[in-house]
């Protein structure tokens, strides 16, 4: 574990070489693969996969495919997706890697979770689809809208993501959601409809 969080590709080769556990936590508690994504160390991620590191072994916060997302490494991704991670993997509070991606207008990695059989309308309380629209991020939008993510779902509070892209004044998502008849007059359980939120965030792109 020290070896690989030190980037030592020799000494991590040497080991792994002389039968060293790839998958052996060390005094962190942590997995040397998980080091090796937090360290974006992809030829030390590649020598642990090659020598039965499993893809998967991160759990919580240190899930490697949610790190790597986190990280917008998409070659690390696609690196630990084809050796058997799970598109669905979360982290410590239950949000996928997929939600991340989208969070984070990462389009390319969104691709490759897609790609690999994330669920678009994965959730916890806020879908991928609606913190990209909270977020104004039009590209990740538009890919999970092409994965028939489903628009009308709602946040614990009954938000749509309609209203989390008014009370934004994000435009342009605005717009592809009123072009799909997206209800602008459902309520959340305030009472808000998506034109009043805007109004109320002084969202003038949107109430116009």
């Amino acid at each position: 574990g020290v070896a690989v969080s030190h980037g030592r590709k020799g000494i991590v080769h040497m080991l792994l070489e002389r039968g060293a556990n790839p998958n052996e936590h060390g005094a962190s508690d942590s997995a040397p693969l998980t080091a090796a994504v937090r360290r974006r160390d992809a030829d030390i991620l590649q020598m642990l996969l090659a020598h039965g590191a499993k893809a998967d072994i991160g759990k919580g916060d240190d899930a490697s495919l949610v790190l790597a997302t986190q990280r917008g490494d998409a070659a690390m991704v696609s690196l630990l997706l084809r050796s058997g991670a799970s598109p669905e993997t979360t982290d410590a509070t239950g949000h996928t890697a997929i939600w991340h991606a989208a969070c984070r207008d990462d389009a390319a990695v969104l691709a490759l979770l897609l790609d690999a059989g994330a669920n678009a309308a994965a959730t916890d309380g806020v879908t991928p689809i609606a913190c990209a629209a909270a977020r104004g991020n039009d590209a990740a939008f538009d890919k999970l809208l092409r994965a028939d993510a489903e628009v009308h779902a709602l946040s614990r509070s009954g938000d749509t993501p309609l209203m989390l892209a008014a009370r934004g004044n994000h435009a342009v998502i605005v717009r592809r959601l009123v072009a799909l008849r997206v209800g602008l007059d459902v309520q959340n359980t305030f009472g808000d409809t998506a034109l009043i939120l805007a109004s109320q965030a002084g969202a003038g792109d949107v109430v116009d």
